[in-house]
């Protein structure tokens, strides 16, 4: 759906990233090679970013040419991308095209500044990205429909959520009483949603009477006798939920919105033999991760990370699509957990392909980012875990100026870095008789350049280390503990 947006926009988004995913400073060369544009370019996108966004975010440039990201510690990156899709003609029309569909398009023109040519290209871009999720704008009755009106409200209410805050209403329904019927269904149901999964419940609320007010209706399908036993609980929960707030629908209506919003539980599965073969492939994908690893969990947590396993299966078949435009919230969450927990994070992966290869869901290809993260909210105490089985690094310290200046570098080292190491101070190693024929410990600090040591493991600090060299020392560290686990793990090696 980027692809709606100028190209101008496209590069900023680019940019932004970029930077973001970087730990440090990034050289200008390598962001045009990456986004296919001049330095120039990039330099006036940059000055561009800072002038309209500059209370988000700030890009600074040394004198090497290279870039480096800020954020302000009280805000966010989302920020800037849904502003941008809101301020985009392309998404107002497309908000036009939802709200008022059939709209006649000479007001369309008028009510966008909009020529007829404009609004013929806005149209075309918005339909490239839109029938990559089954939808699409009729250019003739000019209205979003799509190959199943589900589509349309799933999409619609991704849409609101990344676009707008939850304290924004961009609905032209009540928003008090759509929240009450949310509220009473999560406790009525005992659906213990997040502030989040609320507002994506009262958003899709909102999208799915907006569309019946409209005359949109879905395709009835069939009731599994799997679901009946709870069907006339959550039937019953609905309707007392909507008669307590005075909204007036009819059945007809009412079957419908209750398909919309229960959708998962009653016709995400065909049969009884369906789930309880699935549940028991993620069973095994589960024991895969825990055996491996030798993880444990409470069977709150591993009944919650298998809800997570078969959610992706049923979301997958019922809105098999991407559900962000710019701004990938998962993306994100899951990229620190890369980092942090690399280990877990490279099991996962290969066990998500290999459960790729076996079936008919990409499980790794567009899920891995959501599991990885809703795996890290629901396993009690996983990050402890993995932090315990990290090692500490085996560390030689060696100094040209003898054993009380070493003794000097141990106190700093120890004092930053703590457990992460375990420090060998040797009285006889000095520059001059370095050991060349092996070097079993994990990393050498030397004061001194040498040659001697494989440039992997060896890190030159100064007499006095300052805040500088610790930082940089305290990456290798952490990276060379991530590392040291996954070399020496069997599973994926």
């Amino acid at each position: 759906m980027r692809n709606a947006l100028s190209s101008t926009t496209n590069r900023q988004i680019d940019i932004i990233e970029i930077l973001r995913d970087a730990d440090n400073f990034v050289p200008i060369k390598k962001i045009t090679e990456k986004i296919d544009a001049v330095p120039k370019t990039i330099l006036t996108n940059c000055h561009e970013i800072n002038t309209q966004w500059g209370e988000i975010v700030h890009i600074d440039k040394n004198d090497l040419s290279e870039l480096r990201l800020s954020e302000k510690d009280n805000r966010s990156v989302q920020e800037i991308f849904s502003k941008m899709i809101k301020e985009s003609p392309s998404f107002q029309l497309l908000e036009l095209l939802f709200f008022k569909p059939g709209k006649l398009r000479t007001d369309l023109e008028k009510e966008l500044f909009l020529s007829s040519s404009s609004l013929y290209r806005r149209i075309v871009q918005l339909n490239k990205g839109l029938a990559k999720r089954g939808l699409t704008v009729d250019r003739t009755d000019l209205c979003i429909s799509g190959t199943d009106e589900l589509y349309v409200r799933l999409f619609m209410t991704g849409y609101f959520l990344e676009v707008y805050e939850p304290l924004e209403w961009p609905f032209q329904l009540q928003k008090e009483p759509l929240y009450k019927v949310a509220h009473l269904l999560n406790t009525t149901l005992k659906l213990d949603l997040t502030v989040y999964e609320l507002t994506k419940l009262v958003f899709l609320i909102a999208v799915t009477l907006t569309r019946l007010n409209q005359g949109y209706r879905t395709v009835a399908k069939p009731q599994t006798k799997h679901s009946h036993k709870v069907f006339t609980t959550y039937q019953k929960a609905l309707q007392d939920s909507v008669d307590l707030v005075g909204l007036c629908l009819t059945a007809e209506k009412f079957m419908d919105l209750f398909y919309t919003l229960f959708w998962q539980p009653f016709f995400g599965w065909k049969s009884l033999e369906e789930e309880s073969h699935l549940t028991s492939l993620c069973d095994e994908l589960l024991d895969l991760l825990t055996g491996v690893l030798k993880l444990t969990f409470s069977k709150k947590s591993r009944a919650a990370c298998l809800n997570v396993l078969k959610t992706v299966y049923t979301n997958y078949k019922v809105y098999p699509h991407e559900n962000y435009i710019a701004y990938n919230r998962e993306y994100y969450n899951s990229l620190t957990i890369q980092k942090d927990f690399a280990i877990f994070s490279k099991v996962l992966e290969k066990a998500l392909h290999d459960f790729e290869r076996t079936s008919s869901i990409p499980w790794y290809s567009m899920y891995f980012n959501h599991i990885l993260f809703e795996f890290f909210i629901n396993w009690q105490h996983l990050p402890a875990q993995l932090d315990a089985m990290r090692q500490a690094v085996v560390t030689e310290v060696c100094s040209d100026l003898g054993i009380k200046h070493i003794g000097l570098l141990a106190f700093y080292l120890e004092k930053q870095f703590h457990e992460k190491v375990s420090l060998v101070v040797r009285p006889q190693l000095n520059c001059k008789d370095f050991p060349s024929d092996t070097f079993t410990s994990d990393l050498y600090i030397t004061s001194f350049p040498t040659c001697a040591v494989p440039i992997e493991k060896l890190f030159v600090i100064a007499d006095i280390p300052s805040k500088k060299d610790l930082t940089a020392l305290g990456k290798k560290i952490d990276n060379i503990r991530r590392n040291k686990l996954i070399n020496e793990l069997a599973y994926l090696n």
